[in-house]
């Protein structure tokens, strides 16, 4: 019998519930002592999420993916009679035909259950709620990404470096007055992973982030109403509409994406909208946008 790593996972994880039995992480595992660095002097560390009693599932429940079940298909490779499989519920005696009597390999018969860090985890995570909300959340993954705005470009830190979840967050159960369940964040929430200064500090972030949209969508909307009397080149009225176009979506997005699913990538982003929405409004001789946004992360400066 030859035993792989895929072979570890089956018999560890096929039936059992994440991080208890067999499926404990501790048996293979050292809790991590590293520090990691989440950007904006944000630092998280194992240790605190353990003093926390934070569960191991709440960021890392995406490693184990499949069951490990046989398809009736696989079966159907071997055997082309109905009688050969009639006690294919027999487990015990299935294992002593397959294994100890004929070496069968276990992934000749079981699907693959697979054990480390998924590529694709918001995608993946995005999927379960996928059923009856078809992309509804597209624009919270894509701030989650540090992707989506028009103005800037390139994946930003956060949440994301620690490969935390939708679930590790939203997990305050409501139920709507339809009768729709919710699962929803807080700040308490936040403060199980985050000591409480740096909880306060995203507090503050955010305040301020959603405080500025308002005044920014405002004067977004002079500039476009200035712009069909305004005295410009052609080449330069079509560029300045395309320029109010796109704030105008990036806008959209930072309401929708809510900034507090990657406070890195909001607070550069608004600020470089409140920096060319004020440059098109002195261009257009109107008044400029009156915010006040908080001072550049560290990973900005």
């Amino acid at each position: 019998m030859t035993v792989t790593a895929t072979t570890c996972f089956l018999c560890h994880f096929k039936d059992q519930h994440f991080d208890e039995g067999l499926a404990a992480c501790t048996r293979c595992h050292q809790i991590p002592t590293k520090e990691f660095d989440l950007g904006g002097g944000v630092k998280f560390t194992h240790e605190l999420a353990f003093k926390k009693g934070v569960e191991c599932i709440n960021c890392h429940g995406d490693v184990v993916r499949g069951k490990g079940d046989v398809p009736r298909e696989r079966c159907q490779v071997c055997h082309n009679r109905e009688g050969d499989i009639a006690r294919s519920s027999d487990h015990v005696f299935i294992h002593a035909k397959h294994v100890t009597e004929h070496a069968i390999n276990c992934l000749n018969c079981h699907l693959t259950i697979e054990h480390s860090l998924d590529k694709q985890k918001m995608v993946h995570a995005a999927s379960d709620c996928a059923a009856c909300h078809p992309d509804h959340h597209h624009e919270q993954i894509a701030m989650f990404e540090g992707v989506g705005g028009a103005n800037i470009s390139g994946p930003v830190g956060g949440m994301m470096t620690a490969r935390v979840g939708c679930r590790s967050c939203h997990r305050l159960k409501e139920i709507s007055a339809t009768g729709s369940t919710l699962w929803k964040s807080s700040a308490g929430v936040c403060s199980m992973c985050h000591e409480a200064s740096q909880a306060e500090r995203l507090k503050s972030y955010h305040e301020q982030l959603r405080a500025a949209l308002p005044e920014l969508d405002a004067a977004v909307q002079r500039a476009r109403k200035a712009l069909p009397a305004a005295k410009l080149a052609a080449d330069r009225l079509a560029a300045a509409q395309t320029e109010i176009d796109g704030i105008r979506r990036d806008l959209s997005f930072l309401q929708t994406g809510n900034d507090i699913h990657n406070i890195h990538f909001a607070t550069k982003l608004t600020q470089v909208l409140r920096d060319r929405t004020g440059a098109i409004c002195r261009e257009l001789k109107v008044a400029e946008p009156k915010v006040t946004l908080p001072p550049a992360l560290k990973q900005w400066k």
